[in-house]
């Protein structure tokens, strides 16, 4: 899936002339979030440059409104420009939600281990469905036959994934794992994951192992480092700073050079 705004942008003609910072929306247009919103004045190849940006961090969107003063007369060039989102097709559906969490992690904002075991459960959902390029399925919260989440349109066939949100210092146990395989064989599954927020203890580790030897089963554990990697994974392609500050430091910007516009605590990379 390829990041939520489009390289192109529109101007809008009805804000091109007299663009004023209140006439720009105070929420995001496509998801109603909040925004973040940044304005910077600077004098460059004889130009007074002035702008104010703003973008979701939810979803992806932007809108500039710009003006350059040249030196032969005032308010030369004054433009108001909106990014342009990609529509979405229907099995295409975002977890807006999701993205938000995710982002909130990386900035360190919120405690992985807070999180709610069923919102936890909704997150590897989230992202495992951008790393693993396949649908998932949830099961309900009781009587879930000791599965969380069914893998469906994945090049291995449907899987199982169980997700355990444990305290960092709570390891996950052999009893777990064996709980799992069982689920796994009374339905014939012989792909699963088993996710925790913490870890594994070695007796866990091992019988993972003989699973492997014994019946050729493919059980992935997979632990607080492998979902860090995830979040990062699945954020970088909603959002690419480089990229936007390359779009919109080509607007602001009347020669060469690198403009760094956009704050990294609005996309932390």
């Amino acid at each position: 899936m390829p990041h939520f705004f489009y390289k192109e942008y529109d101007l809008v003609e009805s804000l091109k002339i007299n663009a004023n910072p209140n006439n720009m929306p105070r929420n995001c247009i496509y998801c109603a979030n909040s925004l973040y919103s940044s304005d910077n004045q600077f004098t460059a190849y004889g130009h007074d440059i002035w702008y104010e940006l703003r973008f979701c961090g939810r979803c992806g969107w932007w809108d500039l409104v710009y003006r350059n003063d040249m030196e032969s007369g005032p308010h030369d060039e004054e433009s108001y420009y909106q990014s342009r989102l990609r529509s979405l097709t229907d099995d295409e559906k975002i977890d807006f939600a999701s993205v938000q969490l995710t982002s909130e992690l990386l900035r360190g904002t919120v405690n992985l281990y807070e999180i709610p075991p069923r919102r936890f459960e909704e997150l590897i959902k989230s992202i495992l469905s951008e790393y693993l390029d396949c649908r998932f399925e949830m099961t309900k919260t009781t009587r879930d036959g000791g599965k969380d989440l069914i893998g469906i349109d994945s090049d291995h066939g449907p899987f199982f994934v169980e997700v355990k949100r444990y305290k960092k210092q709570n390891k996950v146990g052999v009893g777990v794992v064996r709980d799992f395989i069982g689920a796994m064989f009374l339905e014939g599954v012989q792909t699963g994951f088993l996710v925790s927020s913490s870890g594994f203890t070695q007796d866990a580790k091992s019988a993972v192992q003989m699973l492997k030897s014994k019946s050729g089963w493919k059980l992935h554990l997979r632990d607080a480092n492998d979902i860090s990697a995830w979040l990062k994974f699945g954020f970088d392609r909603y959002f690419n700073r480089n990229e936007l500050n390359n779009i919109i430091g080509g607007l602001v910007s009347p020669g060469p050079g690198v403009w760094d516009v956009v704050p990294e605590s609005w996309v932390n990379k």
